[in-house]
């Protein structure tokens, strides 16, 4: 979201290592700001910030995870 420039030399390599399979959103909106009560009326406007989507469900965190975090985070939305 804050380095438009990273996108081709950052973004879509670490997308292709990873082979995520997930829908990737960036954000380039000059005025960004304007996006933080449409994402989540709480939060700072600080990165890293994450928000997981599925169905009705919605979980929005504005902080770093370690990979287990994040992976047991997202099980719970793969569960019915």
């Amino acid at each position: 979201m804050d380095f438009k420039s990273k996108i081709t030399t950052q973004v879509i390599p670490f997308i292709k290592k990873h082979q995520l399979k997930s829908s990737v959103i960036l954000l380039s909106d000059p005025d960004a700001n304007s996006w933080i009560n449409k994402i989540n009326p709480q939060w700072s406007g600080s990165l890293p910030a994450t928000l997981i989507v599925k169905g009705n469900k919605r979980e929005f965190n504005e902080k770093t995870f370690t990979y287990n975090e994040l992976e047991l985070l997202t099980t719970k939305f793969l569960t019915p």
